[in-house]
């Protein structure tokens, strides 16, 4: 139980100190939204106000990229949004799906595109908080991104079989993976947010029966289940309601500390004694580069919020099993995002969960991710070091 208890105190810290996103605590109370009718104040230059739409742009056709596969659970809200935005002048807005490594691939080439306004990024847990903390990446989730708008909820993690699984319950599928039976499961990507969620509570039950098995991407992992060559998945709540919905899927238990709305008769993790399970959240924003010009990036800030609290998007939300998105500040959705890489990154180092994600013959930490634990504690910019137990935790003050 050695790896258990150190799991909990860094999610007991990351609690106490109020850290937030897909590893920390309930982000803050994000801003007043604005009325379906109204646009919501932004942040600009000289404070909080409106902006104002830049001369000569949007000139040209924008490029969303989506860095997962077409219909994956960062795709289809992306989409549903673009329906509802408006940047002006008849702008087209059309979506690109780069997927691959665990959302790495299609976030590089945001990277990689010109900082003018054309192109924006679907930003997600994979892809900027957790895979840069596993490998070396040609981009720095702050240096290069600015992170602008929140364009989905907040949405827990539940597990599901196939609905003609021969597992009724939580209760059956625990049963047998205590007795030692061999069973396949996965998550969006190998190191998602899903996948760490899953380890967590297995670590609380002491299940080691279990075997990942990576795909690329949520569509892959669902193909796979209904194929029955997994005997089930984690996957944001989200999507498992609406493919309960549809009569694909059966929902066993949601990774969450009480019953979620979405999934109302299903039981919560916590029930099988399973605690801090609310501290793993799958988010969805839109991130733009860091050198963007500003009247741009406030433009388009403001315009996307628009989106977001437009009656036909929420109504989207809702019809999708989604909870009602409300409006998030740049300043707020950095600091979940800041708070939750720091954290997630160390959990990942000495929970030493990059063996499971890649093989479990590998037997030595990765040279990268030793070098991203040595520096986040002893470089020049530290931020995390040890309480008087040898635990991790942020530096304050």
């Amino acid at each position: 139980m050695k790896m258990y208890k150190l799991l909990v105190a860094i999610l007991s810290f990351a609690l106490i100190c109020g850290l937030l996103g897909a590893c920390g605590t309930t982000p803050p109370a994000p801003t007043e939204p604005a009325d379906a009718t109204d646009a919501p104040a932004v942040e600009t230059d000289g404070g909080t106000g409106e902006a104002t739409q830049p001369e000569g742009y949007p000139e040209q056709t924008i490029t969303w990229i989506v860095p997962a596969a077409a219909g994956a659970a960062i795709d289809l809200p992306t989409r549903a949004l673009i329906e509802q935005l408006d940047l002006g002048d008849g702008a087209k807005v059309v979506v690109e799906n780069i997927d691959g490594a665990s959302q790495t691939i299609g976030t590089a080439e945001a990277k990689n595109r010109d900082a003018d306004g054309y192109t924006l990024l679907t930003a997600a847990n994979g892809g900027m908080l957790l895979q840069p903390s596993l490998v070396d990446l040609t981009y720095d989730t702050f240096e290069d991104f600015r992170h602008i708008a929140m364009i989905a909820s907040p949405d827990p993690f539940a597990v599901a079989v196939s609905e003609d699984s021969g597992l009724q319950s939580f209760d059956e599928l625990l049963e047998k993976l205590e007795s030692g039976e061999r069973l396949t499961w996965s998550a969006a990507n190998p190191g998602s947010i899903g996948q760490l969620a899953m380890l967590a509570a297995f670590d609380q039950l002491g299940i080691t029966s279990a075997e990942f098995v990576p795909f690329n991407g949520s569509p892959e992992v669902i193909t796979a289940l209904l194929g029955g060559h997994i005997d089930f998945m984690v996957m944001d709540a989200a999507v498992v309601s609406q493919r309960v919905e549809q009569g694909q899927v059966r929902a066993l238990v949601s990774l969450s500390s009480s019953p979620i709305e979405s999934l109302p008769d299903v039981p919560c993790i916590e029930d099988y004694g399973v605690t801090d399970a609310d501290l793993f959240q799958g988010y969805k924003w839109l991130a733009v580069r860091s050198d963007t010009p500003d009247d741009i990036v406030e433009w388009i800030k403001l315009k996307v919020n628009e989106a977001t609290q437009s009656e036909e998007y929420q109504q989207y939300l809702i019809d999708n099993h989604f909870g009602k998105l409300e409006v998030y500040t740049e300043e707020e959705i950095t600091e979940i995002a800041r708070e939750s890489y720091e954290v997630c990154g160390e959990m990942l180092t000495e929970l030493g969960m990059h063996m499971l994600a890649i093989s479990p013959d590998i037997g030595a930490i990765p040279e990268a991710m030793s070098r991203k634990h040595f520096y986040r504690k002893h470089g020049p910019n530290a931020y995390f070091t040890n309480d008087d137990y040898g635990h991790g935790k942020i530096k304050r003050g």
